[in-house]
Formats: C-alpha cells, sequence, structure tokens
C-alpha cells in the first residue's frame, strides 16, 4: 500500500500494521498480539481492527484453510476430506474439534489487482520490462538475465509490458 500525501493513516493502525507483520513472520496466536498491543502503545487497537482496516483498504479477503500441523499438505483439493496427514499421519483437528493449524490465502490475481490501481506501484511492476529494454550489456545482474528467462522470452512470453514473472522456490 502506498501512502501519499493525501493519505492519512492513524498512529495505532500504522503500530498495528508493523505488530501484523511481526505476527506473519513468527506466527504468534491472535491474543499474543493483542497482549503485546496492550504493554507497548496506549492506542485502542486490536487485531481486529488492523484487519478490518486492511480489508477496507485492499478489498482483499483472505481464505482460511486447515493444515497439517508439521506443514505437509492443506486440506483442500483431493486431500479436502482427509482427518489425517497421508505423510506424517498426525490428526486435522485438536480436542475442541479445530484445526491444529490454518493457512491464509490470498488470491494472486486479487493481490495485483490491488497493485495495479496504485499508480506508484502499477509503475514499479513495470521494472521487468523497462530492465530489459535499457540492458545494453551481456553481464548476469538479475533474473532476467537467466538462460530459462531468455529462453521464454524466445517462446514470445512476457511481449506485453505489463506482463508479470512469477518465480517459485521450494526448500527442501
Amino acid at each position: 500500500m502506498n501512502v501519499d500525501d493525501k493519505t492519512i493513516i492513524p498512529k495505532k493502525i500504522v503500530e498495528g500494521l508493523k505488530l501484523l507483520h511481526l505476527k506473519s513472520l513468527y506466527n504468534f496466536t491472535e491474543s499474543a498480539f493483542d497482549d503485546i498491543m496492550k504493554v507497548f502503545t496506549t492506542n485502542n487497537v486490536s487485531l481486529y481492527k488492523v484487519k478490518k482496516y486492511l480489508k477496507e483498504e485492499t478489498g482483499l479477503v483472505p481464505i482460511f484453510y486447515d493444515m497439517c500441523e508439521n506443514s505437509c499438505i492443506c486440506y483442500t483439493g483431493q486431500y479436502e476430506s482427509y482427518q489425517n496427514c497421508p505423510v506424517c499421519e498426525s490428526t486435522r483437528l485438536d480436542a475442541r474439534g479445530k484445526a491444529k493449524k490454518v493457512m491464509p490465502f490470498l488470491s494472486i490475481i486479487d493481490r495485483l489487482k490491488v497493485q495495479y490501481k496504485d499508480e506508484t506501484r502499477a509503475k514499479e511492476l513495470l521494472y521487468r520490462y523497462e530492465y530489459n529494454i535499457n540492458k545494453n550489456d551481456n553481464d548476469l545482474d538479475d533474473i532476467f538475465d537467466g538462460k530459462i528467462y531468455k529462453e521464454l522470452i524466445n517462446d514470445n512470453l512476457f511481449s506485453d509490458q505489463r506482463d508479470v514473472a512469477f518465480t517459485a522456490s521450494c526448500d527442501g
């Protein structure tokens, strides 16, 4: 989200957004979030209020999917009706009948729409195109200098300046 001269974000929301970032990095609970906010700020802000603010500003609403507690699978698609993980055999639900672990999902298409609505971010998304038209040597300076990307260009992909290139990285 771009903050320009016309956008004024209340201090309490900024603090909440910073803490929400830490929550996502370190996966602490909603009650831990609220307790930290109570200790370190006098502003009346909660995780609920921060999420509500983000929803109002972006229009993005996550869909939550149950996951294996060891992150082996997500209980969707072919695994949707499973009650135990087929990889590690852990149970899906705890003693209260709630999922042991959940994963929030935000549509990539919806996320790109939000980014392209912001003029500054839309210009930043032209980086790939700008990089390629301004490149005048054979040095390896960016992912767009790589062999696979160049093969995709030769296959006539990324012909529009607004095309977006995604990469995937898998651990393990």
